[in-house]
């Protein structure tokens, strides 16, 4: 039978995770023989890598890498390299997915056919909870297939079908900047080289901007999918520094660099747009880190603080208002604070 997916699963130090990450996929129903899933042992020294191979002796459908710790971007690099799958998903070995939500995905994507999909994903709470992550108009994606659908070979990859898929992108309230709830198509991510940059924390970032703009064809796919957990002491998500606040900067820039490419131009206001939600983040990162860090990275964000002029949100206005009026510092440790705010009342 042939490969319809190819699951990748970065796998570090996660053994308390990884067989609730692994069996969530296991245990869909109508998948039999439809997918491969490809565990990358990342140098694992908390015996995930021995868990991989005795997850491996349970289903033949697991095949298991191990590398040299070389960082999630490498990992990841490593399952497009080996995979053989139509289409990939990326999957953390900390998180998991719905029951039986492959075999719908699978059903929308033979009906209609597109190079990238955008799917359902939640906040997973340790008490049971969870909240949606995506912004409900990505199902706006669907209407402009649809009206798309008739002349589809001429208006698919024409520029009025494309340019209208980047506004609404640009203009959704978050950029849907993850890895983890896409599926790509494979000969997509070959033909345009759609790797991970490696050693820098947020490369879902970029890498789901390229597939943005190499895609010719989108679909939102109305199925639940995807839990991220939340409240993982260890969690690189759960810590700021000056790292990730220069390689959010960085990969900031690298928009910025793909916005004044020519290939690209027609798309510059709404890369710009995405590019200037990340900015909003860069600043939140700034006031969640101790004092000395923050005066450090300062004029790290600054350079970058003009990219805010292209997004034209509520949220965003305010941010520039009180930049104007309270100047960087200042403007991050009041979005901290209203975040931390926000959270609180999440767990009230």
């Amino acid at each position: 039978m042939k490969t319809e997916l190819s699951i990748i699963i970065p796998v570090y130090n996660v053994r308390s995770y990884l067989k609730v990450c692994v069996q969530s996929v296991l245990r869909q129903a109508g998948m039999r023989g439809r997918y491969e899933i490809l565990l990358i042992d990342d140098g694992s020294t908390d015996g995930s890598g021995r868990l991989c191979e005795a997850l491996k002796a349970q289903s033949p459908a697991i095949r298991v890498i191990h590398q040299k710790n070389a960082g999630l971007g490498a990992a990841r690099n490593t399952g497009i390299k080996n995979a053989v799958g139509d289409y990939l998903f990326f999957v953390d070995a900390d998180d998991f997915i719905c029951r039986n939500s492959l075999a719908s995905i699978l059903t929308d994507a033979e009906r209609y056919p597109a190079d990238l999909y955008f799917l359902n994903s939640y906040k997973y709470f340790n008490n049971g909870s969870t909240t949606p992550v995506n912004d409900g108009n990505l199902n706006k994606i669907n209407l402009l297939y649809a009206l798309s659908d008739s002349t589809k070979e001429q208006r698919c990859n024409s520029m009025v079908y494309k340019q209208e898929c980047m506004r609404l992108f640009a203009g959704l309230s978050k950029y849907p900047g993850s890895a983890c709830d896409k599926l790509v198509r494979r000969s997509m991510v070959q033909k345009h080289n759609l790797y991970f940059e490696e050693n820098v924390f947020c490369e879902d970032l970029i890498w789901v901007l390229k597939c943005i703009l190499s895609a010719k064809t989108y679909r939102y796919i109305d199925t639940d999918y995807y839990y991220y957990r939340q409240e993982r002491p260890d969690s690189i998500s759960n810590r700021t520094d000056r790292k990730k606040i220069r390689d959010l900067a960085h990969v900031i820039k690298q928009g910025i660099a793909l916005s004044n490419r020519q290939l690209f131009s027609p798309y510059k206001k709404e890369i710009r747009s995405m590019m200037a939600y990340e900015t909003e983040i860069l600043l939140l990162f700034l006031g969640m880190s101790d004092r000395k860090e923050r005066k450090s990275e300062l004029e790290t964000v600054r350079h970058i603080l003009w990219i805010l002029n292209y997004r034209d949100t509520k949220r965003t206005r305010l941010i520039r208002l009180i930049l104007k009026c309270f100047g960087i510092d200042k403007t991050s440790r009041l979005l901290c604070r209203g975040y931390k705010i926000r959270q609180w009342r999440k767990k009230l």
